[in-house]
C-alpha cells in the first residue's frame, strides 16, 4: 500500500505535465485554434500539473499512519532480537545494533538501500548516514551475493582510529565501494558486523537486516555474532522483520 501511494503520486505528475506539453503541440499545429479559448486550456493544464502536489500530500498523510504502524512493529521485532542476541553472546544489550533496510523498488527507485527502522538503546556509535548501495560495504555486499555475511572488523577499527588511509587499504571487501571519506567515518565504529538477506514468502529478498557489536563494546576472545546459535536468532529477526515488509 505504501509503495502504491508513492506511485500514484509520480503518475499523477507525469500524466499533468504530459497533458500540459501536448496540449502546447496542439497549439503549436493549429489542432486546437490559437484565438482567446486557448488561455483557458492552458489554465486547465496547468491546474492538472499543479495540482499533483497537494495530491502528492494528501498520498503522503494517507501512507503515513501505516508507516508509522510499520516502524513500530520492526521495532518491536528489533528490540526482542537484541535482548536474545545479547543473552547468547555476552554483549550488553545496550550496545548492540540492529538496522532492517528495505531494497528499492519500483521503475524510479533509487538506487540505494531505505533504512526502514534501526534500534540501539545506546546512543552511541549513532548513525553513519552512508548510501548502501549494491556492493558497498558488509551491507551492499550482502545485498549483490544475497547470502549472509560475517566480517570480524576489529583489526581494522583499530587501525582506522589511528591511521585511516592505512586501515582503507587493508580493509578488503569491507570497504568495497566506498570512498576514503566514508570509510573513515564508519571503520572506527564497528568491531563486528553481521548483514542477513531479509525475504518474503517466496524466497525473494526484499531487504537486509544488518547486526553489529560497536568496538567500545567488543569483548576478548573470538568474534560473537557468528556462534550457530546466534546466527540462529539472527535468522529468525530477519523472517519476522521480512514479514512486516511483505
Amino acid at each position: 500500500m505504501m509503495r502504491v501511494g508513492g506511485l500514484v503520486g509520480r503518475a499523477v505528475l507525469i500524466c499533468g505535465a504530459s497533458a500540459f506539453a501536448a496540449l502546447l503541440v496542439m497549439i503549436s499545429r493549429g489542432v486546437v485554434r490559437a484565438d482567446d479559448n486557448w488561455i483557458v486550456w492552458v489554465a486547465v493544464a496547468q491546474a492538472v500539473c499543479t495540482s499533483a502536489e497537494p495530491t502528492r500530500a494528501l498520498l503522503e498523510a494517507w501512507r503515513r499512519p501505516g508507516r508509522r504502524r510499520l516502524h513500530a512493529d520492526v521495532s518491536r521485532v528489533l528490540q526482542q532480537g537484541a535482548f536474545r542476541i545479547a543473552e547468547q553472546s555476552g554483549v550488553s544489550v545496550q550496545s548492540l545494533g540492529l538496522s532492517v533496510f528495505r531494497l528499492p523498488s519500483g521503475p524510479y527507485r533509487r538506487r540505494a538501500l531505505e533504512r526502514v527502522q534501526r534500534h540501539r538503546f545506546d546512543d552511541h556509535p549513532g548513525p553513519s548516514h552512508i548510501r548502501w548501495t549494491k556492493g558497498k560495504g558488509v551491507v551492499g555486499l550482502c545485498w549483490l551475493e544475497q547470502v549472509p555475511i560475517h566480517r570480524d572488523l576489529r583489526r581494522i577499527a583499530a587501525l582506522a582510529r589511528r591511521n585511516g588511509v592505512r586501515a582503507f587499504a587493508s580493509a578488503g571487501d569491507a570497504a568495497a565501494d566506498m570512498s576514503l571519506s566514508e570509510f573513515e567515518r564508519i571503520s572506527p565504529k564497528y568491531a563486528e558486523v553481521y548483514a542477513m538477506p531479509v525475504n518474503d514468502a517466496a524466497g525473494n529478498m526484499i531487504g537486509v537486516l544488518v547486526v553489529d557489536i560497536p568496538f567500545h563494546a567488543s569483548l576478548n576472545g573470538g568474534t560473537k555474532l557468528n556462534l550457530p546459535v546466534v546466527e540462529q536468532s539472527i535468522a529468525t529477526v530477519a523472517v519476522l522483520a521480512g514479514r512486516l515488509l511483505s
